[in-house]
């Protein structure tokens, strides 16, 4: 079996248990993984307007949205702490306070053009373009909301953390190399695929808060 097959199945059970033990987050989860599809053409070959969907496989969507899905609840999930909604502005103050699915449909956009520019303009890999973009968009995330800070760091830090692991469970049932077209796979070491590493940070940071960003939700 093929190392990306064997990683998507241990991400996807783990998606799975965590949604069933945890009722809380499954909007959460849900909603963050079918918006994480508008990274789909990140994966996109240069010029990114020839390749189309060619270079992704069923494989790789399965590892998509579970992944976006995880790396969005996982500091909440392991926190043990809980939502909370924070004061909402008048209407007559913020017009916009209630289009959160604007603002989330926005940032991830955003999110995914800022990472194909870098590519296209800067030479930059997947993984380190992906990496680039995430910084950008926590940065402005956590100058609206300071209280997010710790939620985007721990976010990054444990993704990147929870995929090492699996990467190495992976590595060690897998006879082929572990290679995705998401982080565009090219430095390894001891079998561990780096970029994919570098990716899980990346998506870690920019999911982490993402979703209490857009909801005016703190986990506290």
């Amino acid at each position: 079996m093929e190392g990306i097959t064997i990683l998507a199945l241990i991400i996807a059970a783990t998606w799975i248990i965590t949604f069933i033990k945890n009722p809380e987050l499954r909007t959460e989860m849900i909603t963050l993984g079918i918006f994480a599809l508008f990274l789909v053409p990140i994966t996109f070959q240069a010029p990114i307007y020839t390749s189309l969907f060619t270079n992704i496989s069923i494989q790789e969507i399965i590892l998509l949205f579970t992944s976006a899905s995880l790396a969005g609840i996982i500091f909440h999930l392991l926190s043990g702490k809980h939502y909370h909604k924070l004061p909402t502005p008048k209407k007559s103050q913020n017009p916009k306070a209630e289009y959160w699915i604007l603002r989330l449909l926005f940032l991830f956009i955003a999110f995914s053009w800022i990472t194909i520019l870098l590519q296209a303009f800067l030479q930059l890999s997947i993984a380190n373009a992906t990496l680039l973009s995430a910084i950008a968009l926590a940065i402005y995330v956590t100058s609206h909301r300071h209280d997010l800070l710790a939620n985007t760091l721990w976010s990054a830090a444990l993704t990147g953390f929870s995929a090492y692991i699996a990467l190495t469970v992976t590595s060690l049932i897998s006879t082929s190399a572990i290679g995705t077209s998401l982080a565009n796979t090219s430095t390894y070491i001891a079998g561990i695929p780096i970029d994919i590493i570098t990716w899980s940070i990346a998506i870690g940071l920019f999911l982490g808060p993402v979703y209490e960003f857009a909801r005016h939700k703190k986990v506290c």
